[in-house]
């Protein structure tokens, strides 16, 4: 019996929650007009949005999610022939793979320059 109770008075403050929302008149100024105390109305929608918030977590589940780490940048494919990059300055070389991305070996050369 007192669940109907409390399930009656729930569905009457959305109720109200709902008018109030579609009077385009702020909780207070339709509170006011209602005869209804401002305090009472936001406990309401306090209660209410926190019964919901709870209804939403117990669905939700974790879900384990596999990520693959990243292929190394010196990989290269096996179906490409092995190819280097050489990059020579003041007697310091530098090898790259030439399955590096043209940006990053851009990038490089800025660098060194």
């Amino acid at each position: 019996m007192a669940g109907e109770y409390h399930s009656l008075k729930k569905q009457h403050y959305l109720k109200l929650i709902k008018e109030c929302a579609h009077s385009r008149k702020t909780n207070r100024e339709w509170c006011s007009e209602n005869g209804i105390a401002y305090s009472s109305f936001m406990r309401w929608q306090a209660l209410l949005r926190d019964e919901a918030a709870g209804k939403v977590m117990e669905q939700q589940a974790i879900v384990p999610v596999k990520i693959a780490p990243p292929a190394p940048v010196n990989s290269i494919p096996a179906n490409k022939s092995h190819q280097e990059i050489r990059i020579q300055k003041d007697g310091v070389s530098i090898f790259l793979p030439s399955t590096l991305p043209a940006a990053y070996i851009l990038e490089i050369v800025k660098g060194l320059a």
